[in-house]
């Protein structure tokens, strides 16, 4: 089964989820703004921009590139560990960061075990249920695994 790993996550309006935090990029924005002012806190931040006439549009596209599903299962493959899953030997650490290091690298759609798919789904199971990411990001990312190859009409195993 190929998947497109590149693929961009979407907002339920149809915008790129950006990566990076409304918060941290108000915060940045407005220190490059600042002029000797202090900002040491959103609000500090929200008067700077508003003086500076920086508009929410322009924070948006400030946030950071897309966010890629890519960059939502490398980071569960080889962020911290979920509080609720089991300790990991060293095996089966090096395989995770295998394939992260895959999705990360690839250019075009690729192949991946099913037990790979098996993988993510799990993780991104416990990512939902710890707070992770959102329902929005872990929808796309579980959508995306499910999707049928073309070429090849094998599924990928249906979540339990």
């Amino acid at each position: 089964m190929k998947i497109d790993f590149n693929k961009t996550l979407m907002t339920l309006a149809g915008d790129p989820i950006r990566d990076g935090s409304m918060e941290m990029t108000m915060l940045s924005e407005a220190a490059k703004l600042a002029k000797g002012r202090s900002v040491a806190n959103v609000t500090d931040a929200a008067e700077v921009l508003d003086v500076e006439k920086m508009t929410f549009a322009a924070l948006v596209e400030a946030q950071g590139e897309a966010f890629a599903l890519k960059t939502c299962l490398a980071n569960l493959l080889v962020g911290r560990r979920a509080q609720s899953e089991k300790e990991l030997d060293g095996k089966e650490v090096m395989r995770r960061f295998s394939l992260a290091d895959k999705l990360w690298k690839a250019k075009e759609p690729i192949s991946i075990k099913v037990e790979d798919v098996v993988l993510l789904k799990e993780l991104l199971k416990l990512a939902y249920n710890e707070r992770i990411y959102p329902a929005l990001i872990i929808g796309q990312a579980l959508q995306a695994l499910e999707e049928v190859d073309d070429e090849s009409k094998e599924a990928a195993p249906k979540i339990p």
